[in-house]
């Protein structure tokens, strides 16, 4: 396991199991034209490649789609997707307030 990089430019990516994508997907106000699971990790999967050639650290956030639901709601917020990636970002800050060691995943491959 390797731990980031504290001066490299990292982004957050929700990784969700193919039954929270599905529980995501049902619930989500906005389309992303991406019909399966399958398709939704080949787009996610191009992205990292997109970012790490840019020089980019990509953390991946293993996180509940309930974790989400509870933001959102709380915040009285409809679940677009502008307002995941905002969800991302306070995830992201609040990880590393408390000094949660993330995990690197450039090998992971899907």
């Amino acid at each position: 396991m390797k731990h980031l990089d504290k001066n490299k430019v990292r982004v957050g990516m929700i990784l969700y199991t193919e039954e929270e994508w599905k529980k995501y997907k049902a619930a989500a106000e906005d389309d992303d034209g991406l019909n399966t699971y399958h398709e939704w990790i080949e787009k996610r999967n191009e992205l990292r490649t997109i970012f790490k050639s840019r020089g980019i650290e990509i953390v991946d956030l293993e996180i509940k789609f309930s974790e989400l639901e509870n933001w959102l709601k709380a915040r009285n917020l409809r679940n677009t997707s502008e307002n995941r990636a905002h969800f991302v970002s306070w995830f992201m800050e609040k990880g590393f307030k408390r000094k949660r060691k993330w995990r690197k995943t450039d090998e992971q491959t899907g």
